[in-house]
């Protein structure tokens, strides 16, 4: 079956919002639509509202993001996002009848959920810490550091950094490495170190 693209909407916008498309940049505004390849970026005290079907995300101020893959293949609506910097929000509800993959990337770490809220912060020096708010959100260390990586037009959504587990975390299955963070948990990935919600849990 091949694949159709999926777009984003842009539901509220405050401050400095820009987008990508190719090699230049336009401000956003309520109802601008977003694709899979476009770049956005936020600047300070701005922030930006994405809805991708039932689905929302919140970009915060200083944040910037690539839009890896927005599409729908068979029974299963995929959005891949790569976090640069700064932190997002996602509040992932599936379609009726449809089963949702939502994968967030960062240059350290692969996160991706169904059905839950969570957030990803990139910082410098790529400290990537993974929160949960609701449900479950699975997450794991990328072999190598990350690029952002558009996916094909035929309808592979292969995880883009080698290693990670995101297409079976996704599928709601756990590659070797992964951690889940439960309401009130988060995971900090450095370049070298992970610190898992166990390892919070002893130093809180």
């Amino acid at each position: 079956a091949s694949a159709s693209n999926i777009q984003a909407t842009v539901l509220s916008t405050k401050g400095k919002t820009e987008v990508m498309k190719g090699t230049s940049w336009t401000p956003l505004k309520i109802g601008s639509i977003i694709e899979k390849g476009d770049v956005i970026q936020t600047g300070f005290k701005s922030e930006l509202i994405l809805k991708i079907k039932n689905t929302t995300v919140t970009v915060s101020p200083l944040s910037r993001i690539t839009i890896e893959q927005l599409a729908s293949k068979g029974n299963k609506d995929e959005t891949r996002l790569f976090l640069d910097t700064g932190f997002l929000k996602s509040d992932v509800k599936k379609t009726e009848d449809r089963r949702v993959g939502f994968t967030v990337r960062s240059p350290v770490a692969t996160a991706s959920v169904r059905g839950t809220i969570f957030g990803v912060t990139n910082g410098f020096g790529n400290t990537t810490t993974v929160a949960g708010y609701d449900g479950v959100t699975a997450s794991s260390k990328n072999k190598t550091i990350a690029k952002p990586e558009i996916a094909a037009d035929d309808g592979e959504d292969k995880p883009a950094a080698e290693g990670s587990d995101a297409a079976a975390i996704s599928d709601g299955e756990l590659g070797a490495g992964s951690t889940l963070n439960r309401k009130g948990q988060k995971t900090v990935f450095k370049k070298n170190s992970i610190i898992t919600p166990k390892d919070n849990a002893k130093s809180d």
